[in-house]
């Protein structure tokens, strides 16, 4: 399995506080890849879809989370 986080801290609420909103995004990580990890094999919710992405305090898309099975 192959975990990847991409986070752009360039918005503005990462200028305001970057160490809090850091912290928030990543625990918001955390929440996201348990319900990634929860998927059935095989069933059809596991394209990736909008609770991939990530968002700032703002609403704006700053990363994506990406969960990958061993091939």
């Amino acid at each position: 399995m192959k975990i990847t986080i991409t986070i752009e801290c360039a918005s503005l609420a990462f200028q305001e506080d970057l160490e809090g909103e850091l912290e928030r995004v990543l625990l918001t990580v955390v929440r996201k890849v348990g319900a990634q990890l929860a998927r059935k094999p095989g069933c059809l919710c596991v394209a990736p879809e909008a609770a991939d992405v990530l968002r700032d305090l703002n609403g704006n898309v700053v990363g994506q989370l990406v969960v990958e099975e061993a091939s």
